[in-house]
């Protein structure tokens, strides 16, 4: 099977490398040339245009957001333009809103081809691991075709609905995702400043109700932490996204009925995330374990 990843960065480069091990035939796709020429050297086949990659039989879109999503379908040099009728089944693996890959949908069948939604849980290390959560919207004789590639990337797929199921998902799973990183942040700056060590707050909470995504040990809590808390820029990439989520969750929502005075409060604080929330984490990566 031949199989394009279209946006070899952080996540989109070890999902690459995983499926050319498994045997696939893979193309690189991406702007940087830098990002190609690590892979020619490889053995994969390499572009700058998503145009090239029409004739494979699944398309892996990895990019950060619905501009970009569009620009790869659509843009001068998008898939759509080169597509021959049965053409691939794209998989958009970006975390964007389920209306945005609905009015993909449309464009991508329009031109022959067909579309599901692939979101993931899981940073790049899960995805080097072959570990990561996928939770899939499409229909289901185009995800029976995607699932194939998607299992070698990851140990659990959920087939959650039709076209933006799985981005709607995914977007819930990241407003308590983000919820936990905010909150466990400051419980682990002030469990520090009272003299109680990382490994006993993470013993507690792996075991009781806070339990969360950051609580299976004092190491890998301060892991996560010292990731992002030594630089004020690889933080703010990160609050970014965590800011671009909880927008997200909150348009979807104010796209249903009810009131979500939480939801709502997520993306402002996320959006205001500043620099006292750094120093709080820089004082948990700067902590010993």
């Amino acid at each position: 099977m031949k199989v394009s990843v279209v946006g070899v960065g952080e996540m989109g480069a070890p999902m690459a490398r995983r499926l050319m091990a498994a045997g696939f035939t893979v193309t690189a796709c991406d702007r940087s040339q830098a990002a190609l020429a690590a892979f020619a050297a490889e053995g994969a086949r390499t572009t700058h245009e998503p145009a090239s990659c029409a004739g494979d039989d699944v398309v892996l879109v990895v990019v950060n957001t619905a501009a970009q999503l569009r620009e790869v379908l659509t843009g001068p040099h998008g898939l759509t333009f080169s597509v021959v009728s049965p053409g691939p089944v794209v998989v958009v693996m970006s975390t964007v809103a389920a209306s945005a890959v609905r009015e993909m949908d449309g464009i991508v069948r329009a031109a022959g081809a067909r579309l599901v939604d692939a979101p993931v849980s899981g940073g790049d290390a899960r995805a080097a691991a072959g570990s990561l959560t996928v939770m899939v919207g499409g229909r289901p004789e185009d995800v029976a075709i995607a699932v194939p590639v998607l299992s070698h990337l990851a140990s659990h797929v959920f087939h959650c609905g039709s076209v933006g199921a799985g981005e709607n998902v995914k977007i819930l799973n990241n407003a308590i995702g983000t919820l936990n990183a905010l909150v466990t942040a400051e419980v682990a700056r002030i469990a520090i400043d009272c003299g109680v060590e990382l490994d006993q707050l993470a013993n507690v909470l792996e075991v009781s109700t806070g339990r969360n995504f950051l609580s299976t040990s004092g190491s890998a809590l301060h892991r996560h932490f010292e990731r992002y808390g030594h630089s004020r820029e690889v933080f703010h990439s990160a609050m970014a996204l965590y800011a671009k989520d909880a927008v997200l969750a909150a348009e979807l929502a104010a796209s249903v009925q009810g009131d979500f005075p939480v939801i709502d409060a997520l993306a402002r604080l996320a959006r205001g995330n500043d620099d006292k929330a750094f120093e709080t984490w820089r004082a948990i990566a700067d902590a010993e374990v």
